[in-house]
């Protein structure tokens, strides 16, 4: 069914139906939706206000009901009169347990409910009554306990009680939801999943099972995950509460043939013993996923060594995940050295946040510690292939040990990588040869926190740099394809140089009380460092002091002088209350500094004029 549905969805994508939105979300377009609006205005509503449905007009026989009222005190008797609706959205709903009552007892046929958000703290028995029931959302509620009769809901395949810290304990009846294919509990209190979950055998979708070492107290163990052979994603918290390997390899991840996200998970724990370290690694390595995983994501595992399937070989040369696409790892603090990702086929984006033990990243990252850039022997790698052959997006975070990038020129890696984020490495002092000659792909990098970093430079297809907090970094150069450039707190830069293709710059630091150095002043005869840098600038922003702010207004300024030749040219005080907008061509001057108090006035934001 969900793979069907992907494919719908594909389909709507494909023929401008659904639109892309923000970020992974897509909209219906207006037309069609307009459309879809009339076609079902008889039985389909939406109200901002409860009382609408009974102004509401045609016959009152509504099938689907999403209202948009956090305000509400009564429900009207309108409402659980629709003994025919099928769908009810009331996010952030305001009703009481007294209130959800009298509609779960009246509202009997409903399909759908979605009560998200809402201040309720806990739902009344009578929700068992609802047996024709397939999706139920209660996810961001206060609710601490959900009533036995939950396990009535025979026809429920949907459960998404995500983000419910207050609730502790699952029902011992939801074991007996048989038609069950999607069970979140993301970030809720549940300390433990009841024993007989493994009967659930349509599951597709669980995430937040967590583990309790006590089997007496009616806890459901690992080896319940067995007979659950239609997962497509799960995700398994605290797992430093397996007992050991055997229970770990009861659960049989490697065996389900549809497995495609898997996230793994302990509990932060600053303190962990050897013995402790050791069992975990234990425990890791009997959690080999199939090979037709797609995602993984691993988070504060503590042990001193990766599992070894995450990036080895099998006696049969072949990578073990040849299909993983997308790979992060997150709080592996014990760690010293990164499996040799370079050799997964697939993996098209990575991300490696607090890896606190990690000091240098050499060529066991690329292509493991058997073979080198100039041959090697080790089994199944073809040395004369690239590593990371599809990777297109990297990110390193908080990696505060961190020193050395390694990757000389003859290691060929990286074709396709476009983006690239280092986000607080202080101690890392300078990007790898490698990276120079190999990456002609990479078009965004984003660095943050470099304070040891000096130089950028030499990375011919790079669009937009993005340089933020590096304290030392003294020279951007040789970026000869560049169109967008930020920088914020940056302030030891002075050299800027060769970046013939710029178009866009962007200077933030708030403390900033003139222009820096590699900001040119206009002349008659332009020096090279002109001609390089702004001689084709065609917006400027700026975020700095009041006090640079009034220079810009002064015609007899350097600032002036440099500002002049750009475009379009926006400046804006740290609260953005005070603000200059300049267009060179056709001439605008506009701004809210007054020059005489220092502070913002009262002018028209159309106002133009000139430079004081």
């Amino acid at each position: 069914m969900e793979e069907t549905a992907e494919e719908y969805y594909r389909e709507l994508i494909m023929r401008n139906l659904l639109q892309p939105y923000y970020e992974e979300y897509y909209k219906m377009h207006d037309l069609l939706h307009c459309l879809a609006r009339y076609l079902a205005r008889d039985e389909s509503l939406v109200v901002r206000k409860v009382h609408e449905v009974r102004s509401s007009n045609g016959p009152m026989k509504l099938r689907r009901l999403y209202v948009i009222d956090h305000e509400m005190t009564e429900i009207p008797h309108v409402l659980v009169k629709q003994n025919s609706l099928r769908t009810l959205m009331w996010k952030r709903s305001p009703m009481s347990e007294t209130q959800m009552d009298l509609v779960f007892n009246r509202l009997s046929c409903l399909r759908v409910l979605d009560i998200s958000r809402s201040e309720i703290q806990g739902v009344p028995d009578s929700l068992g009554n609802l047996v024709h029931l397939r999706y139920l959302n209660i996810s961001g509620t206060k609710i601490s306990v959900l009533p036995e009769t939950t396990g009535n809901l025979r026809n429920l395949q949907f459960l998404i009680i995500m983000g419910c810290w207050f609730l502790s304990r699952l029902p011992n009846g939801i074991v007996n939801l048989h038609n069950l294919r999607s069970l979140d509990l993301e970030g809720t209190g549940v300390v433990g999943m009841p024993e007989g979950l493994g009967r659930l055998q349509n599951l597709h979708l669980l995430h937040g099972f967590k583990l309790q070492r006590n089997r007496s107290e009616g806890w459901c163990m690992m080896e319940e995950l067995r007979s659950l052979s239609c997962l497509t994603d799960l995700s398994i918290d605290r797992l430093e509460r397996t007992s050991g390997a055997s229970e770990a390899r009861a659960a049989e991840l490697g065996n389900k043939p549809k497995l495609r996200i898997l996230r793994l998970s302990c509990t932060l724990d600053l303190q962990h013993t050897e013995k402790e370290k050791r069992r975990i690694e234990e425990v890791f390595e009997e959690l080999h996923p199939p090979p037709c995983l797609e995602e993984l994501q691993i988070t504060r595992y503590f042990g001193r060594e990766f599992p070894k399937w995450m990036a080895e070989t099998s006696p049969s040369t072949s990578v073990l995940l040849s299909n993983l696409r997308r790979l992060c790892l997150s709080g592996c603090n014990s760690c010293e050295r990164l499996p040799p990702f370079g050799l997964l086929p697939n993996l098209e984006g990575l991300c490696i946040w607090d890896a606190a033990s990690v000091i240098d990243v050499g060529s066991e990252f690329l292509i493991g510690t058997g073979s080198s850039s100039r041959g090697g022997d080790r089994a199944g790698v073809d040395s004369s292939m690239h590593a990371f052959p599809t990777l297109e997006a990297l990110e390193f975070h908080y990696m505060p040990n961190w020193q050395k990038w390694r990757w000389d020129k003859g290691t060929q890696a990286m074709p396709c990588l476009k983006y690239l984020k280092l986000w607080e490495c202080p101690k890392l002092m300078s990007l790898p040869e490698g990276l120079l000659f190999h990456a002609t792909s990479l078009t965004t990098l984003v660095i943050s926190g470099a304070k040891s970093l000096t130089t950028i430079g030499n990375l011919i297809s790079l669009k937009e740099l993005y340089i933020i907090n590096n304290p030392n970094l003294e020279k951007v150069s040789d970026l000869t394809a560049l169109t967008t450039l930020e920088v914020a707190y940056c302030p030891a830069l002075q050299v800027v140089d060769n970046l013939q293709s710029l178009k866009r710059m962007k200077l933030l630091h708030y403390e900033m009380k003139s222009f820096p150095s590699y900001l040119p002043k206009r002349t008659h005869r332009p020096t090279r460092k002109r001609k390089v840098l702004t001689a084709h600038l065609e917006k400027l922003e700026i975020r700095c002091s009041m006090e640079l702010i009034r220079n810009i207004c002064q015609r007899a300024s350097p600032e002036w002088q440099i500002i002049q030749g750009i475009q379009q040219v926006r400046v804006y005080s740290e609260d953005e209350s005070v603000h200059v907008f300049y267009n060179k061509s056709p001439f605008t001057f506009t701004t809210n500094f007054n020059i005489t108090t220092g502070s913002s006035c009262e002018m028209p934001p159309s106002s133009s004029g000139v430079a004081l």
